[in-house]
């Protein structure tokens, strides 16, 4: 899948190599039974539609985490999302980034280089309570986060500066202690997901040493999340993301050109190839047994739903570069959970056309049903990300001119835009800065 942007990778002024590899994997949003922090619950002002529509505003719950340069380096930020209550929660020379929250929306887990060193940081939604998680070696680099669905555990990847096929995989209990280094050697790993029921972790090796890859060790391995009975899944599987079925087996799409579909089983019998494909997999909907995916043939989308190892073609959308003007680059749905809604139904896709315009479409997990979400193309030409409200009632998006421009904050009210596609988003933020990785606080 082409992906336009890569939002997340910032430098921390002055230590610009400790923070590289900063936002490696993607978090987990599962729920715990535990009550969250305080959440703040507010209504959208009326002056944010416009004055044709009439409308019963609702509440809405959560706050918002972004990282923003607007006050000379990069801060992690809460706001209501109308754009109000903005609290600067790091306030530290340094730069911080990468806010991840805990899966009961209390805490945020975030890398800074406040030490010197890009360590892992955690605090409370206020900004109260912070704590330090890692102390790495003299000259090594922490890196990114990954809840544990229950909320006790974050698997994190450290590095060399000098040799990032030095890194390791490594566990910790959500304070901090219990280190569990889970890979057996040095080496260039890419986290996956862990395992519904906590137990477990996949993750993928890459380039290992000075000679790059060794097809003989790269490839999507499973390891206990205690560190105990790794075992390859896949010898030179290249995987980004994976779909669980359940518990014990999950598809990934491996390769590239060709794109495999793969169901694999946790219990060390060969993976089970599904189809085979000379175009990009494109996505997932759905969860659990009830899965759809997306394969992106050029100009067409093809829906296809899979059980087990059979998959069935639903549907085609045969022209999404229809509304441009001059030839579209590319379609562009990212297969990471916050472009999707929180149940897997729903998604956002971006048709970005050369003449500097991005349409935003809404379509369901089947295709059946595909809808254009603003009846006005938006005058930018890179989203670089976007995060679903918990009841997935609204979406906030970040906006720029392209990949270094200034970005700024937007509200989408999904019911509202597609009962009158002529509402616009309501922009959240007028900093001026560079605003990116906004997440929006889970609710139990």
């Amino acid at each position: 899948m082409s992906n336009r942007i890569k939002i997340g990778l910032r430098f921390v002024t002055g230590i610009a190599l400790l923070v590289a590899l900063a936002i490696a994997f993607n978090t987990i949003f599962s729920q715990l039974r535990k009550s969250p922090a305080s959440i703040a619950t507010f209504t959208v002002p009326p002056t944010s539609l416009p004055a044709t529509v009439t409308a019963t505003l609702q509440p809405i719950n959560g706050l918002i985490a972004f990282v923003s340069n607007k006050n000379g380096n990069d801060e992690i930020y809460t706001m209501h999302p109308d754009g109000s209550h903005v609290a600067n929660l790091t306030n530290d020379p340094a730069g911080d980034f990468s806010p991840a929250w805990s899966p009961n929306g209390s805490r945020i887990v975030f890398v800074s280089g406040r030490s010197g060193k890009s360590e892992i940081y955690v605090m409370n939604a206020d900004g109260s309570g912070l704590s330090q998680l890692t102390q790495s070696l003299d000259g090594y680099a922490s890196s990114s986060n990954a809840w544990s669905p229950d909320g006790q555990k974050i698997a994190f990847y450290s590095y060399a500066l000098q040799d990032p096929n030095s890194g390791q995989l490594t566990v910790m209990n959500a304070d901090g202690s219990g280190k569990i280094v889970l890979t057996n050697e040095a080496g260039s790993y890419w986290f996956l997901g862990w395992s519904p029921d906590n137990q477990k972790i996949i993750y993928q090796k890459q380039n290992l040493g000075p000679g790059g890859i060794n097809p003989d060790i790269y490839g999507v391995y499973v390891v206990n999340a205690d560190g105990t009975n790794g075992q390859l899944l896949l010898k030179s599987g290249n995987v980004s993301t994976i779909q669980w079925e359940d518990a014990q087996h999950f598809y990934a799409a491996s390769g590239y050109s060709p794109w495999e579909i793969y169901r694999f089983n946790l219990d060390g019998t060969p993976p089970e190839l599904v189809a085979l494909y000379d175009t990009p997999v494109s996505t997932w909907f759905g969860t659990g047994s009830d899965l759809n995916y997306v394969v992106k043939r050029f100009a067409t989308w093809d829906w296809y739903s899979i059980e087990g190892i059979t998959k069935t073609h639903l549907s085609t959308w045969p022209s999404f570069s229809a509304k441009c003007q001059e030839p579209t680059r590319d379609l562009y749905l990212e297969d990471a959970n916050n472009w999707l809604s929180p149940n897997g139904e729903y998604g956002l896709v971006t048709v970005y056309c050369d003449e500097g315009r991005t349409w935003i479409y809404y379509v369901n997990a089947n295709g059946s049903d595909i809808k254009l979400l603003l009846n006005e193309s938006i005058p930018m030409q890179d989203m670089g990300g976007a995060s679903w409200s918990p009841d997935g009632q609204y979406i906030v998006i970040d906006l720029g001119e392209n990949q270094t421009s200034n970005r700024d904050l937007y509200l989408i009210d999904i019911e509202k835009a597609l009962q009158d596609p002529s509402i616009r988003p309501v922009q959240l933020t007028t900093d001026n800065a560079l605003i990116y990785d906004a997440v929006w606080q889970p609710q139990p």
